[in-house]
């Protein structure tokens, strides 16, 4: 018996350190992707400001995001620069930022690799959450803790997302250090000290302070204290108002957020206005968003096209469980879970990312359904518990491990931007040639073009033509999310039409071998996005041969087509 006390633990860390291992590795493949192109808009805001933050001061300037993710990128970044400065390579810190602009490459690679090191880190900390469990012994509480943190390690949101410099992943794992927390005071005997309250209310404000529903987090803590507190009568209730605990709890989560975003204080207007920026976005919409009609239907469909639908599945289940069997953090994940869920359906921005931070709460409660579950059915035989969890494990990441290597192989395979770049490159040789690039398509810095020159595009052929443009590019990211709303984009739809019917398509760069995600004219001579009939709602990912969107290259004609095509075309 002392033996068995002994080893469990050891098997417990040492499968977690495995998964945590595996979790890395999945999560920095390929993590220099596009480079030295930069084909992820979202990570440039925070890298651009951390890169400067040495040269032009501490505070961004900018707070559309909190601002610990810029000073997380910028220590490390400082950190690179002298490793530069001893090697001879920088003589000074505004040489290493002026190459790294110009080349990106290093410091992409290194603020990927931190990304990826805090998703990793995520696997440990909710494993270490799993096993609070109080509605299981303490086999049962392993089992939680070694599958909610599998459940996280292969998951393709979390995969995907712990390759980019953004915050999601950072802020994931400080909500999760607040999920462990908010466990241990589910636990704890008189519902837990003002430290650990203080310590849970910390780690809400450090989640903030990577992105704003970082905060969201509060209401673990506020729906654990809810059922830790006692609940009585009398001279016992006006203690209880008294109960120092929560407030600790909140001033701890305000000045750690404060701590880790200072200029929210010190310039306060620029916070204000660009929060109110940011809240507008959020009611306002997104382009690619006008016409949903049915929130929770997209959110599902999200679900769906990452592969989490035994996850949501799972963490239903392990919800209704926890509240069945009166499990204290059960029942405080399932809150939580709401909330979230709720506060996400509100936006008018529905993004699948928005999903990220969801998932360790999902893992857990996952967890607790299928360790519940294969307790019930191994009931007389306790050996076979084991077994039937690990075969229900591994149900529920057959799908979601199948799409992560897709993508893991999409992080290394060619990129049609890139593609289409090369193109120009190759083919735009005579001085005065010029392209029209739309956002999302061909890359226009950091890395120029040799002899082309490019511009923005505008969306007026006429226009185009008057201005000496001769080549257009285009790409599906943005045409495909005009013409779903074509009533509002008027101009962008007159503009397609005008190229499909009065420009010369030069050439193409499609991730997939069919035409799927072509611009084309229906049979009524409207422009229309060609669609290829999916066999599953994540086919687009499975079937993507190389990175990248559909991009499209058209020749302007002259109203009067008198030039014959130039021989090396």
């Amino acid at each position: 018996m002392i033996k068995r006390f002994r080893t469990r633990p050891s098997l417990f860390h040492g499968t977690i350190a495995l998964l945590v291992v595996a979790g890395f590795v999945l999560r920095v493949w390929g993590n220099q992707f596009g480079l030295p192109f930069l084909y992820h808009e979202d990570e440039g805001e925070i890298v651009r400001r951390a890169l400067r933050m040495p040269i032009d001061g501490p505070s961004p300037g900018w707070f559309q995001y909190p601002t610990l993710a810029v000073y997380v990128q910028a220590a490390f970044y400082a950190v690179l620069w002298v490793v530069t400065r001893l090697t001879g390579a920088s003589a000074s810190y505004g040489a290493f930022a002026d190459a790294a602009t110009l080349d990106p490459t290093s410091v992409y690679t290194l603020g990927r690799t931190v990304t990826a090191a805090f998703g990793a880190a995520t696997i440990a900390v909710v494993g270490a959450a799993g096993r609070r469990f109080a509605s299981f012994n303490r086999t049962g509480r392993d089992l939680a803790g070694i599958v909610a943190a599998a459940l996280v390690t292969v998951e393709l949101l979390q995969v995907e997302h712990g390759h980019y410099v953004t915050a999601d992943v950072p802020m994931t794992l400080a909500a999760a250090g607040a999920l462990l927390g908010v466990a241990r005071l589910a636990s704890a005997p008189g519902g837990g000290t003002a430290r650990e309250y203080a310590v849970a209310g910390a780690l809400v404000g450090i989640a903030a302070s990577f992105k704003y529903p970082g905060a969201l987090f509060a209401v673990a803590i506020l729906a654990v204290a809810v059922q830790r507190f006692e609940w009585r009568s009398g001279a016992d209730r006006i203690s209880r108002w008294r109960d120092r605990r929560l407030p600790v709890a909140g001033f701890a989560s305000v000045a750690a957020f404060v701590a880790g975003s200072p200029y929210v204080l010190l310039d306060w207007r620029t916070f204000v206005r660009d929060l109110g920026a940011e809240a507008a976005h959020m009611r306002e919409g997104h382009l690619g968003f006008e016409l949903v009609q049915n929130h929770w239907a997209e959110m599902f469909a999200n679900v769906v096209e990452s592969g989490n639908v035994a996850l949501l599945a799972l963490a239903v289940a392990g919800a209704s469980m926890a509240v069945v069997r009166r499990d204290v953090l059960g029942r405080t994940l399932a809150v939580t879970l709401a909330t979230l869920a709720l506060f996400a359906a509100s936006s008018n921005v529905l993004f699948a990312r928005y999903l990220i931070p969801m998932l360790p709460v999902a893992a857990l409660l996952g967890a607790h359904a299928i360790v519940s579950i294969s307790g019930v059915l191994s009931r007389r035989r306790a050996g076979v518990r084991p077994v039937l969890v690990a075969v229900a494990l591994i149900a529920a990441l057959s799908l979601p491990a199948w799409l992560v290597a897709h993508r893991l192989a999409l992080f290394s395979a060619a990129d049609t931007r890139t593609e289409a770049w090369t193109w120009v490159n190759t083919v735009l040789r005579r001085p005065g040639d010029r392209i029209a690039v739309e956002w999302k398509s061909i890359p226009r810095r950091p890395v120029r073009f040799d002899v082309a020159e490019s511009s923005a595009i505008v969306y007026d052929v006429a226009q185009l033509r008057a201005d000496g443009i001769e080549y257009v590019a285009v790409t599906d990211r943005l045409y495909r999310r005009y013409l779903r709303a074509p009533d509002l984009y008027p101009q962008q739809a007159a503009f397609y039409l005008g190229l499909l019917t009065t420009a010369e398509p030069v050439a193409s760069f499609s991730p997939f071998a069919d035409d799927h995600g072509r611009l084309e004219l229906d049979g009524a001579g409207v422009p229309v996005v060609r669609r290829v009939r999916a066999s599953a709602p994540w086919s687009a990912l499975t079937r993507r041969e190389r990175s990248g969107p559909v991009i499209l290259v058209f020749r302007l004609r002259p109203q009067i087509d008198t030039e014959t095509h130039r021989s090396d075309q």
